[in-house]
């Protein structure tokens, strides 16, 4: 056998390889992209069902932001609601980095109301 041609096979299978293992992780990573987003949609759901099951008033969620080290701030003018509350988490999540935290809305009475669809989140 010529060793230039061997030399040439053993490249070429090398190569496949790596294209081959490149291809896989970037399939896992997509994979797992998605099973995070599906557990974080999951979470969201069950926790505004569990929070607006009830009335949970202002101050509740301000005292539990506060126990939990966040900042609190007024969101005022958003989407016709009676009043908004920007929560800010001491580290980025997860599913936004760098997110300027969470609005939260409550209606006339005081309970936290989900916020409208065209509401803006930023």
């Amino acid at each position: 056998m010529n060793p230039i041609a061997l030399v040439r096979r053993f490249l070429t299978l090398g190569a496949l390889g790596v294209v081959s293992l490149v291809g896989l992780k970037s399939w896992l990573d997509k994979e797992r992209a998605e099973m995070r987003l599906e557990y974080y949609r999951e979470l969201a759901e069950y926790h505004a069902a569990a929070s607006l099951s009830g009335c949970i008033r202002r101050d509740s969620v301000i005292d539990l932001a506060m126990t939990q080290g966040w900042q609190v701030r007024e969101a005022g003018g958003i989407c016709d609601v009676a009043g908004a509350l920007r929560v800010i988490p001491d580290a980025a999540t997860p599913w936004r980095r760098g997110a300027p935290g969470f609005l939260i809305a409550f209606d006339g009475d005081g309970c936290q109301m989900p916020l409208p669809p065209e509401c803006p989140f930023d």
